[in-house]
């Protein structure tokens, strides 16, 4: 039983969903499994309390030895078409604790844990509306954390300095040019292929590639209003436009912190908690557009309208 997602992450938020993969020899069938592992669950309290999202993965195998490497290319082979987006899921959550360091990760942990409260309260978590799921916005935060380490090796990782680099990283990128972990992926036969080989969405208006057995695409609902909506957000979190007149979001941080260093922030009666209100502040729609145009659906029937 293998923690995945936000979960195997350990950036968890309030209210999240609890991502669980389990990883079953061949003697164990799906069936067999959910008339037992059901019963146990509801033996406790605390279950019924929390969703849980549990991944069933039946492997070719006669047992699962205690080190399983889910990132091993040999397990592809001992699983069925059938669970290979499960096991998919597990091993891009490995694959991203494998490029981070250990005296990264609590830094990695807090700053996802942010960037997925921001993308709630912003409106733009909806990957089925045109937004970014939580793992479209893991891996622009792996990107920009590589790139950090790659590009700014004498400045010290810090939870502030992540978050503004990715804001500012992805508020001037250059969409639609693909964002790519790795240069190669894995196909189905655990065979090593190039990204370049892959079949690319036409008008593609943003790309993120999953490092995983096909190199996929995560964000193909993104259209031409929703990415004007996504890099205006990217944006007003790296800067505020000119008529807030916000220095960028790093800088603001650093001057509070020279603000408690001299004792100022009393005397100005500065509270701490409006410095990051710009950031986390909710989307309200009625404040940000002025015309709308409703939708009357109506159903024949009871049984229609429930479809609905």
């Amino acid at each position: 039983l293998l923690p995945s997602g936000c979960q195997g992450l350990g950036s968890l938020i309030t209210d999240g969903d609890m991502d669980l993969v389990v990883i079953v020899p061949s003697s164990v069938h799906h069936s067999d499994f959910f008339k037992v592992f059901g019963s146990l669950m509801h033996q406790h309290e605390m279950i019924r309390s929390m969703v849980v999202i549990l991944r069933f993965i039946r492997l070719k195998m006669p047992a699962i030895p205690m080190n399983f490497n889910v990132l091993d290319l040999s397990v592809l082979s001992s699983c069925d078409d059938l669970y290979v987006h499960s096991l998919e899921h597990l091993r891009i959550t490995q694959l991203i604790l494998s490029y981070i360091k250990p005296s990264h990760l609590d830094t990695f942990r807090h700053v996802f844990q942010y960037i997925q409260h921001w993308a709630y309260q912003r409106d733009v978590d909806v990957s089925s509306f045109g937004y970014l799921n939580k793992t479209a916005l893991v891996l622009l935060l792996l990107c920009t954390y590589i790139s950090h380490i790659k590009t700014k090796i004498t400045i010290p990782l810090t939870i502030y300095c992540l978050l503004a680099n990715f804001f500012d990283m992805w508020s001037r990128w250059p969409w639609p040019t693909p964002v790519v972990i790795n240069t190669m992926a894995v196909n189905g036969q655990a065979q090593p292929v190039s990204y370049d080989d892959l079949k690319k969405r036409e008008n593609a208006y943003m790309s993120i590639r999953l490092p995983g057995l096909l190199g996929g695409d995560i964000v193909p609902n993104v259209t031409k209003s929703t990415l004007y909506v996504l890099t205006t957000e990217f944006k007003q979190g790296n800067s505020n436009n000119s008529n807030n007149k916000c220095v960028s979001i790093f800088i603001f941080l650093f001057l509070f912190y020279i603000l408690v260093a001299s004792d100022i922030l009393h005397a100005q009666c500065i509270d701490p908690c409006n410095l990051l209100n710009a950031l986390f502040m909710s989307f309200i729609m009625t404040k940000t557009y002025k015309h709308f145009l409703g939708v009357v659906v109506s159903n024949t029937s009871v049984a229609s309208h429930q479809k609905w």
